[in-house]
């Protein structure tokens, strides 16, 4: 299944990989979606950062993904190559052993300048295979993917606001 997300931002490309860097954007993004991100390695080289978060759904999970991972809950690994001077961050999704094989999340964040704004294009691929429930599966983890992009746009843009007022 595919996901494909654009949002635009009253800011520079810089300034928005910044405002998703920043300690306050994770602190509102554990605040309104439960989903609390602990980094577990983080390296800079040559203008590309790599990091391994570590992450936990604090909702209960759908009755048939609670089957699937026999678990009430969901903790995966996030692992995300940002190359800033090509504006393009590379994202998977580790999941547990137990469906690892099974499951496969991967896709690209790309930023491009237009005009005085931002532009964010995410797409990403949601494979499950898992027999009779797969799709399920695969449309629930892509309703709430889109859903979790949708919120870090709408605190990103909240950030760039208070960063503005306080500008002036």
């Amino acid at each position: 299944m595919r996901v494909s997300l654009t949002h635009r931002f009253d800011c520079d490309p810089k300034t928005l990989w910044d405002v998703f860097d920043s300690d306050a954007f994770e602190e509102r993004l554990a605040e309104r979606t439960g989903v609390v991100r602990t980094l577990l390695a983080h390296s800079d080289e040559d203008g590309i950062s790599m990091r391994r978060r570590g992450t936990r759904l604090a909702q209960e999970l759908p009755g048939v993904v609670k089957r699937v991972l026999g678990s009430d809950t969901l903790e995966w690994v996030e692992v995300a190559t940002l190359d800033r001077n090509r504006n393009r961050l590379e994202w998977s999704i580790e999941l547990p052993a137990a469906i690892a094989n099974r499951v496969d999340i991967h896709g690209v964040t790309r930023v491009r300048a237009d005009g005085d704004q931002t532009v964010r294009t995410i797409t990403g691929e949601i494979k499950v295979r898992i027999p009779l429930v797969g799709d399920t599966v695969a449309g629930i983890a892509a309703k709430q993917l889109s859903e979790s992009y949708e919120t870090a746009a709408v605190i990103a843009r909240d950030l760039l606001a208070q960063r503005d007022r306080s500008a002036t």
